[in-house]
């Protein structure tokens, strides 16, 4: 992971072309923010998933807006009188309760392997009550029951939603297996044959050619350990603290979502920030400085293409994510001009790529420290931010870089810039700290 690596695109006015190349810091178009009217998502990085969910039950928002989120058994509502003599009578469910509880099991999957298969239960069900409901029993049923129709027809077009981004999950989770395998890691020989009947693999038989040497080897053995069960309890994943473990399972993350943000916070940001922002020039310029990989540095359409697919997946585990609120810092070196452009004191710079911050200053403070030799760096001063967060997201229970405390931004996001300053500190609280840099204090607009 890299707090600042690289400049992040700021605008405050019309993109000139000399800032093409401020793209590379992790950053994405806005389009990856997924379907759904703009106000939902506000609603939902501000509120979290609660909010979204009665929005969807309430009729308020589009149903494939997030993962998971629509797909509430509370929005079938509970058993109907028929159901419950039934099962009283009988002691069998009826096919809506069968419904309802794949509902509730699809909630708790930790696996995209397990969404896709309760996706087509939850499918098979619906249209059997549906055709039941049409041929044997309208006359019959309560009005209450009669109901339940548009219910289970939203329910029916939300878990159609789901399905193909279910797959492409799997997908991605299956190649992150086989990257494992084709490594030469023992471990992840099990893990490399995850797939679903039919469906095929995005990458290839090798799986992704172009991880870094830590995520080829960490994030496939983190991600079979995870499917076995482990990490589920509380206990954390192997690898992690126990902090990993309990934000998965509170959040719902899926096996591929947690690997595709230890992917991101390893050095493949490189390639993905720049994959997402369509800047082949910078994939071409940094892919080299991606150690590890199986595939070639002048394969640009290769990364791009698996840059994309990490930093989707990686949005998609954001998403589920609760807002960060409090202090962050962000610590780069930019062109003394540029900085004098983009954070004047009363500036609302909008950061439209991914922008990544820390919970410790002193971790922003080295990615603000001059790069002795680095000719691309002559010219440049320090600039530290303190950002007031109000829709980050603290990804540091899932970093492959724990320490570095990282809380991560989707874009857009504005900010408000209320003091930018030469600081000179007299005497350095550490040897890496910054004695000489520019102060900016922002506070992120709702």
């Amino acid at each position: 992971m890299k707090i600042a690596a690289d400049l992040t695109e700021v605008r405050t006015g019309p993109v000139r072309s000399d800032q093409a190349e401020v793209r590379s810091d992790r950053g994405g178009s806005g389009s990856l923010l997924g379907p759904g009217p703009a106000a939902v998502l506000a609603l939902q990085r501000t509120a979290g998933n609660r909010a979204v969910a009665a929005a969807v039950a309430a009729g308020r928002a589009s149903a494939p807006l997030q993962r998971k989120v629509g797909l509430d058994a509370g929005i079938l509502g509970g058993p109907s009188l028929g159901a419950r003599v039934k099962k009283a009578v009988t002691g069998q469910d009826s096919t809506f309760t069968k419904l309802s509880r794949a509902a509730d099991d699809y909630q708790k999957a930790p696996t995209a392997l397990e969404e896709v298969a309760l996706l087509g239960t939850m499918l098979g069900l619906a249209t059997f009550w549906e055709q039941r409901f049409r041929t044997e029993r309208t006359r019959r049923l309560l009005p209450s029951e009669r109901e339940r129709l548009p219910k289970v027809q939203a329910f029916q077009t939300m878990a159609r939603g789901e399905l193909p981004k279910a797959r492409e999950q799997l997908r991605y989770i299956a190649d992150i297996h086989r990257s494992g395998a084709a490594s030469s890691n023992p471990a992840m020989a099990a893990g490399a044959q995850t797939a679903e009947p039919g469906v095929k693999m995005g990458a290839g038989a090798g799986g992704f050619g172009h991880l870094s040497g830590d995520a080829t080897f960490k994030v496939p053995e983190n991600m079979a350990k995870l499917t076995a069960g482990k990490g589920f309890t509380g206990g954390g994943m192997p690898g992690t603290r126990k902090d990993a473990g309990d934000l998965i399972a509170k959040y719902k993350l899926t096996d591929a979502e947690v690997a595709a943000v230890e992917v991101y916070t390893a050095e493949d940001y490189k390639y993905i920030n720049h994959a997402l922002s369509g800047w082949d020039e910078g994939i071409a310029r940094d892919l080299p400085g991606v150690g590890g990989r199986r595939g070639t540095d002048s394969d640009v359409t290769g990364a791009k293409a698996e840059g994309l697919q990490h930093g989707n997946v990686a949005m998609a585990a954001m998403r589920k994510l609760p807002p960060f609120v409090g202090e962050v810092y962000r610590g780069m070196r930019m062109p003394k001009k540029r900085f004098d452009e983009q954070f004047p004191e009363g500036a609302t710079p909008d950061f439209k790529y991914l922008m990544s911050a820390s919970t410790k200053r002193s971790v922003a403070e080295k990615f603000a420290q001059p790069k002795p030799g680095d000719k691309g760096d002559a010219g440049s001063v320090s600039v530290l931010l303190f950002m007031n967060s109000k829709t980050g997201r603290d990804v540091s229970p899932l970093s492959l870089v724990k320490e570095e405390g990282e809380v991560l931004f989707m874009p857009p996001t504005t900010w408000g810039v209320y003091h930018s300053y030469l600081r000179r500190m007299s005497v350095a609280k550490d040897p890496n700290a910054l004695t000489t840099f520019y102060e900016v204090g922002m506070t992120e607009k709702a």
